[in-house]
């Protein structure tokens, strides 16, 4: 029983203090197979698959207008990928965060840049499963910036959609 409670106090610390959690995070500068580049001042981090899915995840169901039906989908939050990186780095701040912006690259070059000021206030998952199962290139993926489209009708709009890019390779911090 005892056990069990600290499990529980455990997890809801983690819950209400992610950033805490997140403090002993680190992300690699390399990998041999790589599906996603982040690079922020003086720093590039290269992720592989086992990489980001190390990293804290979370899964909604939703419908998309690309879809049948409401999928599955886990990834990494937008919102604990700030909380890492300003964990990582002293001088990214969340205030020089919200004031600058991410350009998101997919495979395919369509890119798109996105205040991040948006992920502050939005759910955006960096997802990298669709139904329990990886997501292939042919199949929107490996990564798909999605959104919980059925929470709220805002994020039923042109420019949400826009920002949903799949084929996710590279984001890019631009000041």
């Amino acid at each position: 029983m005892r056990q069990h409670l600290a499990m529980i106090v455990i997890n809801l610390a983690l819950a209400l203090f992610p950033a805490t959690a997140q403090a002993e995070i680190t992300l690699p500068t390399e990998a041999a197979d790589p599906i996603l580049t982040i690079v922020v001042p003086d720093q590039t981090y290269v992720l592989d698959r086992d990489a980001l899915t190390s990293l804290p995840s979370q899964s909604f169901t939703t419908s998309t207008i690309w879809t049948e039906g409401p999928q599955e989908f886990t990834g990494l939050a937008m919102a604990d990928l700030l909380a890492i990186l300003t964990n990582l780095d002293e001088t990214l701040t969340m205030d020089r965060l919200n004031a600058a912006s991410f350009t998101l690259i997919a495979a395919n070059g369509y890119q798109i840049e996105v205040p991040i000021a948006h992920y502050s206030e939005r759910t955006a998952l960096i997802a990298y499963a669709r139904n329990g199962q990886p997501m292939t290139l042919r199949d929107k993926g490996p990564l798909w910036i999605v959104y919980p489209f059925d929470t709220d009708p805002m994020y039923r709009s042109e420019v949400i959609y826009a920002n949903s890019i799949w084929q996710l390779e590279q984001i890019v911090f631009t000041e």
